[in-house]
């Protein structure tokens, strides 16, 4: 056999390969490499242990498959004091702990291992428990009662899409105009219009990338955008918001998914949107109460989404943040003497 033959029999070969691997990619087949806990070797492979194939293309990490949801007691009381001395400035706490993936979308688990009447019964009661408490949080468990026509997260990407953030901003809304506080806001008219489509690569499709070399298509999603309605007074008070959204890249990102906009149409209110990309569970609650911006102009409502994935057991900067409205609140009253 001469080398033109093997070359020739080498690009056949290659070319079968590719073909056979673009249909494993396109059933959602994913390769052994994404079952070895030893190939999440870095720091962003860590974020998606452990990679598993649903259907119509979608993909779920451990994260995605919790089934007990909310704190330990110990975390439980730091976020009832927070609560509290939030309160005694004059601020309202409200808790949005968005729903997994697989709590919102089990029908597309396929066969992935996965309790969901337990989860959703325990997301249930998790948030239940926190209203119990006197920690204001949207009943967000309406959104595992039905089912929806459009997905509320990506297929392939731990975000949820443009109709998710819009879902969760309706029953956060509920529960801010449902308060007495609310009702002393002036209230303003918004438009929201979908202004086109953005396209997300995905991040469980980038790990299955780096895991498998295999490569899924990008998903497209409408974009939306939320202005006022009639003409802006420039010399209004825009210095002191009303409303503060603190949280994850759902809320503010690469990918801008309204949902700061989705509150303002159903609440009547600017929305101040403090929310850091990166920046886990607490990062930029903790960058906006340490600030000198909470300090001089304090909300009525503080708003905090962060996925339900997290326990909040790691109540460490939640710790140095009472420490911080401790010592506020007592600089304050030194002062009032």
């Amino acid at each position: 056999m001469n080398t033109r033959t093997i070359i020739t029999r080498l690009k056949a070969h290659t070319a079968a390969m590719l073909w056979l691997t673009s249909q494993a990619v396109a059933a959602g087949e994913l390769c052994g490499n994404a079952e070895n806990l030893d190939n999440y070797n870095n720091d962003y492979l860590k974020n998606f242990v452990t990679l598993q194939k649903g259907t119509d293309g979608w993909l779920f990490r451990d994260m995605d498959l919790k089934q007990e949801f909310g704190p330990n007691k110990t975390s439980l009381n730091t976020l009832v004091k927070l609560n509290r001395l939030l309160k005694q400035q004059g601020t309202k706490l409200v808790l949005v702990p968005t729903p997994t993936r697989a709590l919102v979308h089990p029908e597309k688990l396929g066969e992935i291992a996965f309790n969901a009447k337990k989860a959703q019964r325990s997301y249930k009661d998790f948030i239940k428990q926190l209203n119990a408490l006197g920690i204001a949080t949207p009943k967000l468990y309406r959104l595992l009662e039905k089912t929806h026509n459009e997905p509320l997260f990506f297929a392939r990407d731990h975000h949820w899409n443009s109709q998710g953030a819009q879902a969760v901003a309706k029953l956060t809304a509920d529960i801010i105009t449902a308060s007495g506080k609310y009702q002393a806001i002036e209230k303003l008219e918004f438009s929201t219009a979908i202004t086109g489509n953005d396209s997300n690569r995905g991040s469980l499709n980038k790990a299955a990338q780096i895991l498998c070399s295999q490569q899924f298509a990008p998903e497209t999603f409408a974009t939306y955008f939320t202005q006022r309605k009639g003409e802006i007074d420039l010399f209004a008070d825009t210095a002191t918001p009303k409303v503060v959204l603190v949280g994850t890249s759902n809320s503010r990102g690469a990918l801008n998914f309204n949902f700061s906009g989705f509150l303002s149409q159903y609440t009547g209110v600017d929305i101040l949107n403090n929310a850091e990309s990166g920046s886990g569970q607490d990062k930029a609650l903790y960058n906006y109460l340490t600030s000198s911006e909470f300090t001089i102009h304090k909300p009525r409502f503080l708003i905090w989404e962060l996925p339900s994935y997290y326990s909040m057991n790691n109540h460490s900067t939640l710790n140095r943040i009472l420490e911080h409205l401790e010592s506020q609140q007592k600089t304050a009253r030194r002062a009032a003497k």
